[in-house]
Order: C-alpha cells, then sequence, then structure tokens
C-alpha cells in the first residue's frame, strides 16, 4: 500500500513537473529525489509540501519551490514553518521586503522561531548597506532584541546602526550593553572608539582603537585623530604598518597619500594619490590633493591678469577728482629638479594711469612696465624652506602727464625663510620692490624703491573650529630723500564656526600702522589703526569647483595725516573712516592638469574712495 502510494505521488510530481517546464532535462527535482526527500510524510499534508519546497529551494528551482509553498499553505494558512521558507525563497530573490513581510508573518504564528529570525536578521544585514534603509534595520534589530535581549551581535548592530545615523548617544549606550555581554567582543569596542573618534572625544578613542593593530579602520582612526591634531608623523607611524596587507579597505590609499603630503614628501604622495584616483575615478577630493602635489613635482605654468579702476573724492573740496588705472599682468613657469630644490622664472607686465577728473582735467601720469626675474626654493629638513630670488623691472612713460615720469630701471631681490611644522608657522622675509607715486617737489612721477623687513607668527588650533591666529610686524625702509621708514603691526584670525563649518568662515584684523614722517609724495601718517571683520561663505575646498563670497566691514582712525588725491594734498589731523568691501572667487579644476580661477571685488570707504577690478588666472601641471 505504501509502495502504491510513492508510486502515485512519483507519477504526479512527473507529471506536473512535465507540465511546468515541458522537457524532462529542465526537470529541478527528480522523482527518486523527491521519494528519498519526502519518506515518513502523510502525502498531501502541509509540512510534506514545506519540505518538498525546501528541498527545491536549495536546489535554485525557485519556481517550483514557491507553488509547493503555497499548496502548504492551503492545507494549513496559519503554517509558520510555509511562511519561513517562502522568506527564505525571497531572501534568494533579493525581495528583501517581500522577505521581511513573511519573516513577520512567521513570527506573529511562532514568537521567536529560531528560522524567522535568522531570516528577518540577514534581511536587516542587506538593508543596514544603504542610508535609505538603515532606520528599517533598526527596527527589525529591535523587534529582535525582545526575543534575545543580552545577544551581543543585536545589541552591537543596534549600536552601530545609531552610530551611523548620528545619534550617539544611543549608539554609545547600546555598545557599552554589547560589551557589558561579552567584555572580549571586539568589533563592538573598535565600533566604541569609532564612535568617540567621531565626537571627537580624542582620549577616549586612542585608548579602545590602540589595543587593535592589526585592525584598518582603527589605525585609520587613530591616525585621523593624529591629523586633526596636526601630528603628522605620528599618523604616519600608525598608517605605514598596514602597508604590508594584501588587501587594503577602500580608501586607505586616499588616507596615506594625504598624510605623506602633509609631510611634504611630495613624489611618494604623488605616487599613492595615483593610487587613489585609479581606485576611485569620482573622488574629487583625491584629484584635488594630486593637483596640489604635482605643483611641486613637475613643471607648471601660472597665467594671470589683473585690472583695477579706481575714483577717488577729496574730502576738502567734496567732490571727485581723480581716477587710477591698474593693468597686471604675469607669468611664472616652475619647475623642480631635485626633490628638495624648485626653481621658478617669472614674467611681468603692466600699466598704471592716473586722470585728474576735476579741473584742470588731464593725465597726471600714464606708466608702463615690465620685468623678469628667477627664483630658487629649497626645501631644508625639519619643515624649514628657504627661498631667493632676484627680479629686475622697468617703467617707462606712455604718455606724457601733468606729473612726468622718466624712464626707471630697478633691481629687486630678496630671501624669504619659512617653518612651517604641523601647528605653527613662522615667515621671515627681506626684499625690495617698487611703486609707482607721484613727486610734488618737482612735479614729476617716479618709480620710489622701498625694502620690507616682514616677520610673522601664526598658531592653528586643530580643536577648536579650525581656529588660526597670526601676528605680523613689518618694518619698511623707503628710499626717497627723507629716509622714511614705516612700521606696521598686525593681528589677523579666522575661525570656522558650527553649525556650519564647512560652509561658513569668520575673519578678524586688526592693523596699526606710522610713518616717521609725513610727505606730500605719497599717503603717509604718524598713526593709523585699522579693523576689519568679515563672513564668508563658500563650498567645500575638495570640489571640483569652489566658489566663494566674502563680505568685510572695516573701521580707521588715522592721525596726523597727509595724503595726495590726483594733484590736490589732502592732510587732516585726525579722520575717521568706514570701509565695505565685498569679493567673490570662483574656481574650477579639471583632474590634475589645469585650474582656472576668476575673481572680482568692490570697495568703497566713506572718504569717499571706491575701486573695483577683476582677475583671471590660469594654472597649467604638466
Amino acid at each position: 500500500m505504501k509502495n502504491s502510494m510513492f508510486a502515485t505521488l512519483g507519477c504526479t510530481l512527473l507529471l506536473s513537473i512535465s507540465s511546468i517546464y515541458g522537457d524532462e532535462e529542465r526537470v529541478g527535482c527528480r522523482p527518486e529525489e523527491i521519494f528519498s526527500f519526502t519518506q515518513g510524510y502523510p502525502v498531501e499534508d502541509a509540512l510534506f509540501f514545506v519540505k518538498l519546497g525546501s528541498y527545491c529551494r536549495e536546489k535554485d528551482k525557485l519556481e517550483e519551490a514557491e507553488s509547493y509553498l503555497c499548496k502548504a499553505l492551503e492545507q494549513d494558512p496559519d503554517f509558520s514553518q510555509a511562511y519561513t521558507e517562502l522568506g527564505l525563497l525571497c531572501l534568494q530573490r533579493e525581495e528583501f521586503l517581500r522577505a521581511k513581510e513573511y519573516f513577520y508573518r512567521s513570527l506573529q504564528i511562532a514568537p521567536c522561531d529560531p528560522g524567522a529570525m535568522e531570516g528577518l536578521e540577514k534581511v536587516a544585514l542587506e538593508w543596514e548597506k544603504e542610508k535609505c534603509t538603515q532606520r528599517c534595520a533598526l527596527e527589525i534589530y529591535h523587534d529582535l532584541l525582545c526575543c534575545d535581549p543580552d545577544n551581543p551581535n543585536l545589541l552591537f548592530r543596534i549600536g552601530r546602526l545609531y552610530a551611523w545615523l548620528d545619534d550617539r548617544k544611543c549608539g554609545e549606550y547600546y555598545l557599552l550593553l554589547a560589551l557589558k555581554s561579552d567584555p572580549d567582543f571586539s568589533d563592538a569596542e573598535i565600533q566604541l572608539g569609532l564612535l568617540y573618534f567621531w565626537e571627537k572625544r580624542w582620549d577616549e578613542a586612542e585608548i579602545m582603537l590602540c589595543k587593535f593593530p592589526e585592525s584598518q579602520a582603527a589605525q585609520e582612526a587613530r591616525a585621523k585623530i593624529f591629523l586633526s591634531n596636526r601630528c603628522y608623523r605620528e599618523a604616519l607611524e600608525v598608517l605605514t604598518p598596514l602597508l604590508c596587507k594584501e588587501e587594503k579597505e577602500f580608501g586607505f590609499n586616499t588616507l596615506y597619500a594625504h598624510t605623506l603630503m602633509l609631510l611634504r614628501r611630495y613624489y611618494d604622495s604623488e605616487r599613492f594619490h595615483r593610487l587613489a584616483v585609479c581606485e576611485d575615478p569620482c573622488n574629487e577630493k583625491s584629484w584635488n590633493h594630486l593637483f596640489y602635489v604635482k605643483k611641486y613635482t613637475h613643471p607648471t605654468l601660472y597665467l594671470d591678469a589683473n585690472y583695477i579702476e579706481a575714483k577717488e573724492d577729496d574730502p576738502d573740496l567734496d567732490a571727485p577728482v581723480v581716477r587710477d588705472y591698474y593693468q597686471y599682468n604675469k607669468a611664472i613657469f616652475t619647475f623642480p629638479t631635485h626633490y628638495c630644490l624648485q626653481w621658478s622664472v617669472t614674467g611681468i607686465g603692466g600699466t598704471q594711469r592716473e586722470k585728474d577728473i576735476f579741473p584742470p582735467t588731464g593725465t597726471n601720469y600714464y606708466v608702463a612696465y615690465a620685468g623678469g626675474g628667477i627664483q630658487a626654493k629649497l626645501f631644508l629638513p625639519a619643515d624649514w624652506a628657504f627661498k631667493v630670488f632676484a627680479a629686475g623691472k622697468e617703467a617707462w612713460p606712455a604718455r606724457n602727464g601733468f606729473f612726468p615720469f622718466g624712464a626707471t630701471a630697478r633691481f629687486e631681490p630678496g630671501a624669504i625663510l619659512s617653518f612651517t611644522p604641523e601647528k605653527i608657522g613662522f615667515f621671515a622675509a627681506a626684499y625690495r620692490e617698487s611703486f609707482i607715486t607721484k613727486n610734488f617737489a618737482h612735479i614729476t612721477s617716479e618709480l620710489l624703491s622701498r625694502t620690507p623687513l616682514v616677520a610673522n607668527f601664526e598658531y592653528r588650533f586643530s580643536d577648536l573650529y579650525q581656529l588660526a591666529v597670526r601676528g605680523d610686524a613689518e618694518l619698511i625702509f623707503y628710499q626717497d630723500s627723507i629716509g622714511n621708514r614705516q612700521k606696521n603691526q598686525a593681528v589677523w584670525a579666522k575661525i570656522e564656526p558650527p553649525p556650519f563649518p564647512d560652509y561658513v568662515f569668520l575673519k578678524y584684523f586688526f592693523e596699526h600702522k606710522g610713518f616717521d614722517q609725513v610727505t606730500t609724495n605719497y599717503y603717509s601718517f604718524k598713526n593709523q589703526w585699522r579693523h576689519t571683520a568679515g563672513i564668508g561663505l563658500h563650498t567645500k575646498t575638495d570640489r571640483a569647483t569652489y566658489v566663494e563670497i566674502l563680505y568685510e566691514k572695516g573701521w580707521e582712525l588715522t592721525r596726523n595725516l597727509v595724503q595726495p588725491i590726483g594733484s590736490f594734498i589732502s592732510t587732516a589731523a585726525k579722520r575717521f573712516l568706514h570701509r565695505d568691501r565685498v569679493a567673490l572667487l570662483l574656481t574650477h579644476r579639471v583632474h590634475d592638469c589645469l585650474r582656472v580661477e576668476l575673481s572680482g571685488h568692490y570697495f568703497r570707504s566713506t572718504l569717499p574712495y571706491r575701486d573695483w577690478g577683476g582677475k583671471a588666472s590660469l594654472l597649467m601641471e604638466f
């Protein structure tokens, strides 16, 4: 009787399978396999069809398996095992939403069923990979936790998801519960260390992460902590052992290259940046860093053109009296000859014109100039660099004016010493420069030379919204008939405040200036105090296109001043001015070979004085 029953079943199954597929070679579950697999189960019983469905699912015959499982539910609509098997079948099809519904239906019938719980966990593991479905994964883990409240894996995954979703307080709570349930749970400890890192709790993060030298995620987080604190060498020491790993996680080359760049190991940095852009060609941050590094390892050509137009009133006449026009062009070709030596050849040219617009109108002077120079920059050990340069400039009258100009040539050498370790910057320079001005004693215009001696010191606070503070001191010697000197002191600060540190910055600038003597030949005064506050909006600096808008408001108090304005001279014992300036900067970079920059500004003071201008530049790297 039993053999007859199985024979009938075999024929029935064979006919049904043949009717579905129409070809014996496409039959997924052969009759002899079915006989072996279903022995001991009553025919037409729900469990019988579940076993058939499970067997065919494991053989990847999903349509056949689904038909058997539906027959099982026809026999018993509340058979939890059938819903579990349907959920597993949907998992194989990557239909995660349907799988979730089947598993939850199974748990409604049989609470805490191990098979359904395992299936739900697989759904959650898939959903936690995408930001848009992480909340759904979190709900599943919480439901599973009701059945197994001390499961360290579930506690860990809940804590990790909360951390990813920026709910750091809840994340820390569940990760600590996971460690309480299993004190040796290394994944939970690493994730807790990463959470402390994201919250900038550096000391706690270091305590957690330093225990796992084999974990790339832990060591990368430690390196980023050191980089945030501008401890670049320590970051490199942490990352270097990871080079020996055969398989490195995505993003390692970018981080390692960035660290080498900050240490000014430009040739090594370029090699790893190229690996990074091959790994992720769409990562503009890597392209941006590669573009920066190539300035020190490849020849570059920089071209720029500037134009400024100004209009100035005489406060005594209460009328506009003069217009100024400045046009300036520059070309710089830079090439390295050694990893620590870089050469630059510079060419300049331009014009400067001053025109009276108050009767008698006409041109005061119109001067053209050109020149060139050569520069060598030596990169020294321990973050020192030394730059020496020599330039020549020649100026001649482009048109006669009320203040005739005589052709003049100047030699302008200079040297700069800089020290730029992780958190500080020191800069000292001495050089010769010249500018065009009027000589009222001789009724001429001239190219007047001066020699500035400059020193500044900057400190960067890594853990205080990128706050940077700088102090400047400058002593300028004028090569004029009175041997005048100018003394300048300044303090400058910049910060990126919350809640948008990547998009907003604030600036403050205080400056005090004074001349030993006042003269009618150029703007001079005994004392001047200037306060300037600014706010800027900008896009992230690691994008291919960068936009910055800046507004600055200034207040200026000057005592005992002499100010040539056109062919007039304005004097005052005290003058207080408001100053406003708006500037726009737009740059676009094409991978690692080209950058175009456009900028413009408008400035106005209550003298009133106003100027506006623009600049266009092109940087090509070969």
